[in-house]
């Protein structure tokens, strides 16, 4: 296979093999034993070790994945057709039951929560499940499973998630509400999707993404396009239609946008989105290269990617992600393979430009031979420069501290940027320079969970926050604490960024800075809570650095500066 370019026939043959080799760790997850309070249950931390208090119902969403297996013939499928898999899938499906409270949610990260994600998202797989199979069941099993599903879509519909616009979690329940509208006939439930789909497109930035809490984020952009396929299949089914042809438009620009972030070596996104995520989801992306052939163009490059773990994927995820990658690989698996009637179009990593995105905040320059650099002027000036076979240099930022406080520049904001290019892809001015103000945040680098804090959100859960009204309050206080609040300082670090025929120079100022006891840069870290960060690629091997500062004494202080050479092969 091209070490880089992977056909249609090439990727659905690895995505079969990458759900094949995860099965039997989803088995081992499963509860199988038929005895047990807690058969049919995805959590083994919770049935298994006993170590929590409560089951994440969102890990039943893997119903669909056994379902797929236990239907679908290919080769080395040894689960095909196999009676145990049918009773495991019925195990599964009644454990979800089981949980499911009576306004139709589902617990996720703590008991009681009356999660509307988890009722999103378990809706869309227990439904792709259903489709594979549901003939195969008794007939008062079906009706079972129909009233769950039903009591999930009625969630959806009455209730909303205030605690931030997440875009991927409303298309994903726009997914299942226009599925369990199509087996039911529900028309409540598919006038509630198309109202999310109008709402997930009118939020659509003028730079193309969709917004993941308040900015962009490449890596979760993939998981919102495969949520937004499923939708668009289910309206499709329906015939022609206004909506489905302003998504079709809609899903163009967020390629658009998206192809700006597939670095020279397939992998996707990072520290500098809004939410640090690197996986890439190839289910929308497989469905979609079908209709757009830049979709077709970054399932070339990042499919072969996500082998060679240069990309985020199922084999460097924990399982709670597994799970969704792997639901996502399905869809990928059985889409169209046939070949495609046109040559795709090369990607902006292949040809000289640069570009900035005023919403997303972050500037982009390709000089292909030499080096694809990332700015994140909205992640408080993260940068990320790739040579011809990976990452070269890496730089997230600052963190300080003083007066048992601690403060960093990694945090997502509107920045200050100067220099940028006009809006567009531009040509590449051959020397160029930006200039970045990058202020300086409260952060709190202790979010570990603690006895006392253990116990006293337990008993919060066990008594006020039975409450709808009470939960959701705490839930937007605990997003607010450790993910969107803004405690901006007076000091700052003024960057200039200057690009030219010998490399890059980062030239980095501090101002107001004399109340720090420390100082540091990093190569990579996080500032902020966000559980789908982090996840390993080969390129972290380049970003593991860190590097200890004298904390500046005066109203200006020069930091040592960083030259980045590139070019040639060796990059």
């Amino acid at each position: 296979m091209n070490e880089i370019d992977w056909g249609p026939e090439q990727r659905r043959a690895w995505q079969k093999n990458l759900v094949l080799q995860s099965a039997p760790r989803l088995l081992s997850a499963l509860n199988r034993c038929p005895v047990s309070a807690s058969s049919g249950s995805f959590d083994r931390e919770y049935w298994a070790w006993c170590v929590k208090d409560f089951a994440n119902y969102d890990l039943q969403r893997a119903t669909a994945v056994l379902a797929w297996l236990y239907t679908t013939p290919f080769e080395g499928n040894r689960f095909y057709g196999r009676p145990a898999m049918l009773a495991w899938v019925r195990q599964a499906v009644s454990f979800w039951l089981r949980g499911q409270e009576r306004g139709g949610a589902f617990d996720h990260l703590y008991p009681l929560e009356k999660s509307w994600m988890a009722a999103a998202f378990t809706l869309v797989d227990m439904t792709a499940a259903w489709d594979m199979l549901h003939e195969e069941l008794p007939p008062a099993f079906r009706e079972e499973w129909l009233a769950g599903m039903k009591r999930a879509a009625a969630c959806l519909e009455t209730r909303d998630e205030d605690h931030g616009f997440i875009s991927n979690h409303r298309a994903g329940a726009a997914a299942g509400l226009l599925a369990f509208s199509r087996i039911s006939g529900e028309r409540g439930a598919r006038d509630a999707a198309l109202r999310l789909l109008n709402g997930i497109l009118a939020h659509q930035s003028k730079d193309g993404f969709f917004q993941e809490y308040e900015g962009a984020d490449p890596g979760y952009e993939t998981l919102g396009l495969h949520y937004l396929a499923k939708a668009h299949r289910e309206l499709a089914l329906a015939g022609p239609q206004p909506l489905r042809q302003r998504l079709e438009a809609a899903v163009g620009r967020s390629l658009e946008f998206l192809s700006y972030f597939v670095h020279p070596n397939g992998g996707v996104g990072g520290e500098y989105g809004s939410r640090g995520c690197p996986h890439v989801f190839l289910g929308g992306l497989e469905y979609w290269s079908a209709i757009f052939p830049l979709a077709e163009a970054i399932c070339r490059r990042t499919t072969p990617a996500l082998q060679q773990n240069r990309a985020a994927g199922v084999a460097d995820s924990d399982f709670r992600n597994e799970i969704p990658l792997l639901s996502s690989a399905i869809f990928a698996a059985a889409a169209d393979a046939k070949p495609r009637p046109f040559d795709p179009p090369t990607l902006p990593c292949e040809r000289a430009f640069e570009r900035y995105f005023p919403e997303a905040g972050i500037y982009v320059r390709s000089e292909p031979g030499m080096a694809f650099i990332v700015v994140g002027a909205s992640k408080g000036g993260v940068l990320k420069v790739f040579g011809n076979s990976g990452l070269v240099y890496s730089n997230d930022g600052y963190v300080a501290s003083g007066k048992r406080k601690h403060y960093t520049t990694h945090i997502w904001h509107r920045p200050e940027i100067s220099g940028a290019p006009a809006p567009g892809e531009q040509p590449l001015r051959e020397d160029a320079e930006l200039a970045l103000r990058m202020p300086f945040f409260r952060f709190k680098p202790a979010r570990e969970m603690t006895v006392p804090g253990m116990m006293a959100f337990r008993l919060f859960n066990y008594t006020l926050g039975r409450w709808q009204k009470l939960n959701g309050l705490a839930r937007r206080l605990i997003i607010r604490l450790f993910l969107t609040q803004k405690s901006e300082t007076s000091a700052f670090i003024e960057r200039k960024l200057s690009f030219g025929r010998a490399g890059l120079r980062v030239s980095d100022a501090a101002h107001g800075c004399q109340g720090f006891d420390a100082l540091s840069r990093h190569g990579f870290f996080a500032a902020v809570y966000m559980a789908s960060a982090r996840y390993f690629r080969v390129d972290d091997f380049g970003q593991s650095w860190s590097e200890e500062l004298v904390p500046p004494t005066g109203p200006l202080e020069e930091l040592p500066v960083s030259n980045v050479e590139y070019g040639g092969e060796d990059a």
